[in-house]
């Protein structure tokens, strides 16, 4: 028997708190899990798993179930009867529904679904009244039931679908929601209730097919996090420059050709990251009014091919492969980093990077001479160089740089 299989005995294991069975070759649970009247935590990571017995829900003590089982289909309607249940983690590739009984877990906190075939949430979803974390990563998931917005309590909201559309207009009656990530490739728009979000502090969107933003984003003077890998996105409203909140934006946008000119009124920007295929040249004295600027990072411009610097204290320019130049760099920099930039040939004289801790140029394959090197390169950390390298003999530098800076 199962029970017999994985050395479990009624009479020894009622006391038991803590079950944990993985690789275990079962299809079915033993009856002897049932009694475990005291048992808190369920782990089952059990591939050949195809269902949970109705008995499920006879473990009243039950707090955590976490279920990582390849073959399980469904849940029985039992699963409601976990009333002190505060954690749910399904890992099941193949769970094909929830049942409505999923929304009588009052006490549930934490709720996080991975399936590939799960298509949709029952309504009941919206009675998770204790739910502050719900992550779903469910990749034929077509929508999202408008009762979502009654999680009145949920602070942190993960969705990845590559069938999801659109989104409710519920979702802006979430009010206490600070975390928000929606990577859905197929997502085309988002609803004007979006601007509702006042709690909003971290925000990721990660779509191929949304082309613009609702103007409402402007009234998310929280938001301090956001990042739009949205390679259609054909523009951004005017109205992101009242986000003075705003310390880290991102933006992976292949039909920008600059970067958007409300940047330089963000006063608390910190750090800059964009990427576009369309950026040839950047003026990066857009940037000089914001004050609090230290990180500015283009990686994947490979069309870019130069640049004016500004008073940034590191600088990402990764995979900018018609990049043949760089500008005079400013004194204040503390990371450079340009790996993978394959004609870049020239650099200025570097000997004023005083404060310079962090050199990549790894893959910079015509790079022959970086001028000043020797004079800074006790101060540095991390140097990375053009491979192949053994210190020995870097093929890519002259005799006479290598004399300098490995002497």
């Amino acid at each position: 028997s199962s029970s017999e299989l994985l050395g479990l005995r009624d009479q020894t294991h009622k006391a038991l708190e803590i079950l944990h069975l993985k690789d275990a070759i079962i299809e079915e649970l033993p009856d002897c899990v049932g009694r475990m009247e005291n048992l808190k935590k369920l782990r089952l990571e059990c591939e050949m798993l195809k269902e949970l017995p109705h008995w499920i829900g006879s473990l009243k003590q039950l707090r955590q179930l976490i279920l990582k089982c390849e073959n399980l289909k469904a849940l029985p309607n039992s699963i409601g009867s976990l009333k002190r249940m505060w954690e749910l983690e399904l890992k099941c590739v193949n769970l094909e529904a929830l049942p409505d009984s999923i929304g009588e877990l009052e006490n549930v906190s934490s709720f996080k679904i991975e399936s590939a075939k799960l298509k949709a949430l029952p309504n009941s979803i919206a009675c998770l009244g204790s739910v502050d974390k719900l992550v779903l990563h469910c990749m034929s998931l077509e929508a999202l039931p408008d009762s979502i917005g009654r999680l009145e309590e949920l602070t942190e909201f993960e969705v990845s679908s590559n069938s999801l559309e659109a989104l409710p207009d519920s979702i802006g009656s979430l009010k206490h929601v600070w975390r928000l990530e929606l990577e859905c490739p197929n997502l085309e728009i988002l609803p004007d209730s979006i601007g509702e979000l006042k709690s909003l502090g971290y925000f990721e969107v990660d779509s191929h097919r949304l082309k613009y933003l609702p103007n409402s984003i402007g009234t998310l003077t929280t938001i301090w996090f956001l990042r739009l890998n949205c390679i259609n996105l054909e523009d951004l409203p005017s109205s992101m420059e009242q986000l003075q909140s705003l310390r880290d934006l991102h933006l992976h946008c292949d039909n920008f050709t600059a970067p958007p000119d409300f940047i330089g009124g963000l006063e608390n920007l910190v750090s800059f990251s964009f990427n576009s295929s369309k950026l040839k040249y950047l003026d990066a004295a857009i940037f000089e009014s914001v004050g609090r600027l230290k990180w500015l990072k283009l990686s994947g411009c490979e069309n870019l091919e130069g640049m004016i610097a500004a008073s940034i204290r590191q600088t990402g320019l990764e995979d900018c492969k018609r990049l043949g130049c760089l500008p005079q760099i400013p004194s204040s920099l503390f990371t450079l980093e340009a790996s993978g930039c394959t004609n870049l040939r020239k650099m200025p004289d570097i000997s004023n990077l005083k404060s310079l801790k962090n050199l990549c140029l790894g893959g910079c394959k015509q790079l022959e001479d970086v001028p000043g090197l020797e004079n800074i390169s006790s101060n540095l950390e991390v140097l990375e160089l053009p491979g192949p390298c053994d210190f020995a003999g870097c093929c890519h530098f002259s005799h006479g740089f290598k004399s300098k800076v490995f002497k």
